[in-house]
């Protein structure tokens, strides 16, 4: 059978309508307490970071059903716009009652395996996209209300289902693949599906209304969570973006990375430039010249500069402006400022060595930076 007959026939009680009185799953109560609020429910993930259309789209949903519903009680407290992504592969999570003796050595050990095979699949994959469509909003076992995403073709299908399956290596589990992006979790207790199902009759997507979702390698990550409303990407990927990509934001990553390698922390850094002017070309030699002085190597993805283009948008946990250009491009990429405000604001302002700056002088001003967000915690 065709995957996405398979996927039609599995998911048909999608357009069931939401109606009557009904009380929430028990198993919510592991999740949320009575007065909304996240309980501590610590685990593992694997999924991928929302492209800039679909982010847009899943952050108006989330808003219309938390403003009309805010009077009704039904709804736990809002999700953090920094949690919305779509969930590729489920890991740990703890049993009912807890997790038990043994529970924090299997989420570790999860969550490493999965660092592995993201690292696996971004490679096998790469260059490669899945185009999904926005299909319908769902009350998801009588958890939480769920964006369902349709993979548009079968080829987008296939493609998401090897990513998928590569994780059965971690945890197999024992039920299929169905794409979400999650809205809202309830609140336990009675629900009037009278109320909530007018409401999501009037915003279930239009066929053809919506823009695509665009899914890509380089926005999958695994992800650790005490709660839903906190998750942290593992390892954390950091973008430093600069007017050229070529001197400041290519000195700041190496010595990100060679800091968070010395102290064994699960980051990485990357660089990038805010025009496409200089993309593609060779990093100075005076740059490496002057991280070998201090002991840094090159570890960075590429030798030449690259631009922070829209498909950046997912790729990256959080991002820091170096330069006046960067910001501007933030902008025009319309990433949340909570993506980037709170690096940039020990990173913008470093001088460029290319206009009368040394390059010892920009390390020296990079080094202490570097020391200061450690010492800050903010990574």
């Amino acid at each position: 059978m065709p995957l996405m007959e398979e996927y039609e026939q599995r998911t048909a009680w999608k357009y069931e309508p939401i109606r009557g009185q009904f009380s929430t799953h028990t198993g919510l109560d592991d999740k949320v307490g009575p007065d909304g609020s996240f309980r501590y429910f610590p685990g593992t993930t694997a999924v991928f970071r929302l492209d800039r259309d679909t982010f847009r789209l899943a952050r108006l949903m989330q808003a219309a059903l938390h403003s009309h519903l805010e009077d009704t009680g039904m709804l736990a407290e809002p999700l953090p716009e920094s949690t919305l992504h779509m969930t590729l592969h489920d890991l740990v999570s703890p049993p009912p009652g807890g997790g038990g003796e043994g529970y924090a050595g299997e989420a570790e050990n999860s969550l490493t395996g999965a660092v592995a095979v993201v690292s696996s699949v971004r490679e096998r994959y790469a260059g490669q996209e899945i185009v999904m469509l926005p299909d319908r909003i769902v009350n998801m076992v009588s958890k939480s209300l769920v964006l369902l995403l349709k993979p548009a073709t079968e080829r987008d299908f296939s493609l998401l289902l090897q990513m998928y399956r590569a994780f059965d290596a971690v945890r197999p589990l024992p039920y299929p693949l169905t794409p979400h992006i999650t809205l809202a979790y309830f609140r336990p207790g009675p629900i009037d599906g009278d109320r909530l199902g007018a409401l999501i009759g009037k915003m279930q997507p239009v066929p053809g209304a919506l823009p695509v979702c665009r899914f890509t390698p380089e926005a999958l990550t695994a992800q650790s969570f005490p709660d839903m409303a906190h998750y942290r990407d593992v390892p954390a990927r950091i973008c430093f973006t600069c007017d050229g990509g070529m001197n400041r934001s290519v000195m700041c990553a190496a010595v990100l990375n060679h800091m968070a390698k010395e102290r064994g922390l699960p980051l990485r850094a990357e660089a990038r430039s805010a025009f496409p002017n200089t993309h593609g070309r060779a990093i100075p030699g005076e740059v490496w010249s002057t991280l070998e002085r201090h002991g840094i190597g090159c570890d960075l993805p590429a030798g030449t500069a690259r631009y922070l283009d829209d498909k950046d948008f997912a790729a990256f946990t959080g991002l820091a402006a170096v330069s006046e250009g960067a910001f501007d491009r933030f902008a025009m990429l319309g990433l949340p400022e909570n993506r980037y405000r709170a690096l940039s604001g020990i990173f913008y302002g470093i001088r460029d060595p290319a206009y009368g700056s040394s390059y010892e002088e920009a390390f020296a001003d990079i080094a202490a930076r570097m020391e200061r967000l450690f010492a800050d915690g903010q990574i």
